[in-house]
């Protein structure tokens, strides 16, 4: 079981245009507990309008977890992303309404 922050933010340029950061607040987010069972994300969601710059921004604690995305994703082991205890880990937001699922790995 593991403690999985989630956050759906906008990057932006810093450092004179040089690193691509995520704002300081993110658009939505949440902590999902994840468990042998897919546990879908409820709070954390992508804009319903894609728009470019838009990413997933995720920080595993506690055991490695299997990631998911889409409109209605469902987790499971070997299928997509896996993220380690302890990773922090982007993906681009790839379309409107775009959640997250997250299982045991």
């Amino acid at each position: 079981m593991a403690t999985v922050s989630v956050r759906v933010v906008t990057a932006t340029s810093g450092l004179g245009g040089l690193q691509p950061v995520a704002d300081a607040v993110p658009l939505s987010a949440e902590a999902i507990t994840s468990s042998g069972t897919s546990a879908q994300g409820s709070t954390a969601i992508a804009p319903a309008t894609w728009r470019p710059n838009l990413y997933w921004l995720i920080t595993v604690s506690g055991g490695n977890v299997w990631v998911k995305f889409g409109t209605n994703p469902t987790a499971a082991s070997g299928d997509d992303h896996l993220i380690l205890d302890g990773q922090i880990d982007t993906y681009a937001v790839t379309e409107g309404s775009q959640k997250i699922a997250v299982i045991d790995a």
